[in-house]
């Protein structure tokens, strides 16, 4: 992602940068420069099978700078009409993300109908939800979490989940 902007020393946001590498990338391995990334508006990862991309952080810091609704999404904002389930594999590993002034209500966000997710050695400290998954329609989402942590002990007035499966 520095190659499109990223300032990995957190000094200036670089949700557009991250955006754009992984556009500019779709359907390959994407590998973060160690250090700590701000962004003010969410991340996010493509939902069809041919675009997906792996993400490893390189032990980076992910930090919410501004209010919205989700950290990184995972099959992104789109909208599925066609109810498939997809099947290709990613993995978004070796990662922190990071909620210190309570300004993402979700830490990741798993879309409705994607399949073969993996969390990997992340750590998602600070929200209010660490992992939201949708799990509604005829092909429900799915979600592999391995050796993450996801805490958090803010004292504040909001219920904390770990983990939250939407379904109907």
């Amino acid at each position: 992602p520095c190659a499109y902007g990223a300032d990995a020393s957190g000094q200036q946001d670089s949700a557009n940068s991250i955006n754009r590498c992984i556009e500019k990338n779709k359907g390959s391995n994407i590998v973060f420069y160690p250090g700590r990334y701000i962004v003010n508006s969410p991340i996010n990862t493509p939902f069809s099978e041919n675009e997906r991309v792996n993400i490893d952080f390189n032990d980076s810091w992910i930090v919410a700078n501004a209010q919205m609704d989700y950290l990184l999404g995972i099959g992104g904002n789109e909208e599925k009409s066609s109810g498939l389930a997809n099947t290709a594999r990613t993995f978004f590993r070796n990662g922190n993300l990071l909620n210190t002034e309570n300004n993402a209500n979700v830490g990741v966000f798993l879309n409705d109908y994607y399949k073969n997710a993996n969390l990997e050695s992340m750590n998602i400290e600070y929200f209010n939800i660490g992992v939201e998954v949708c799990a509604r329609g005829v092909a429900p989402s799915d979600m592999a979490i391995t050796d993450c942590m996801i805490r958090n002990n803010k004292t504040n007035d909001l219920t904390t989940i770990g983990i939250q499966v939407n379904g109907t």
